[in-house]
């Protein structure tokens, strides 16, 4: 099932890979969305001691919170399962036209509807 998952990515897709350095691969990882979910639950539950959960002096009883995560994908086995078995590297390493990928980081955000807190800002140059 795998390999036609990869196989679906296709040369333009690959293309608009290399043109742009980002792609959208809409329902690409649909069966994944479960398990990854549950990994979720496992991650807001039990943050990690790299977590920052933001929040900000406000009368708004509507304020929400927000969590950002890092680095969880051994900890939590529903990402460790998502990075090992799904599709994912392969996927990566044929949009950058490369034998192999490696799995670096991962950043968990979970933000709560009508969370007034924004999201900062980085970038990865």
């Amino acid at each position: 099932m795998s390999s036609l998952i990869v196989d679906s990515v296709t040369a333009n897709d690959v293309e608009a890979y290399q043109r742009n350095g980002a792609i959208v691969l809409r329902g690409i990882f649909a069966d994944w969305i479960q398990t990854l979910s549950n990994g979720a639950i496992t991650n807001v539950a039990h943050p990690s001691h790299n977590a920052l959960i933001h929040s900000k002096g406000s009368k708004n009883r509507h304020q929400g919170r927000f969590l950002e995560d890092f680095c969880n994908w051994r900890r939590i086995p529903e990402y460790k399962d998502f990075v090992y078995e799904s599709p994912l590297g392969a996927i990566a390493a044929k949009l950058m036209k490369s034998r192999s990928s490696q799995f670096f980081h991962d950043h968990y955000l979970d933000k709560e509807a009508h969370t007034a807190i924004a999201t900062p800002w980085h970038q990865d140059s």
